[in-house]
């Protein structure tokens, strides 16, 4: 399995594991979606959105600008919902 489907079966995973209150494997589980490839904004937004949800907003901030640092996200990827 290449790189980008990884990170989209752990993206898919980390959306289940929040959806069923499990923040913290959602957040291992985006984090490591964008170890396998961090183009992926969906993964950017999932680990901000989780990130904000547990009252780290500064480490959701920090996330948002690296993304943004790295030409991954741009406007039309913030309205999404993670």
């Amino acid at each position: 399995m290449g790189a980008i489907a990884s990170a989209l079966g752990l993206i898919g995973r980390a959306r289940a594991a929040r959806q069923a209150g499990d923040g913290a494997g959602a957040e291992a589980l985006y984090r490591q979606a964008l170890a396998c490839d961090p183009r992926q904004p969906d993964a950017w937004i999932g680990l901000a959105s989780i990130l904000v949800a547990k009252g780290d907003l500064r480490a959701a901030h920090e996330t948002l600008l690296a993304a943004i640092a790295r030409g991954v996200l741009v406007a039309e990827h913030l309205g999404q919902q993670a």
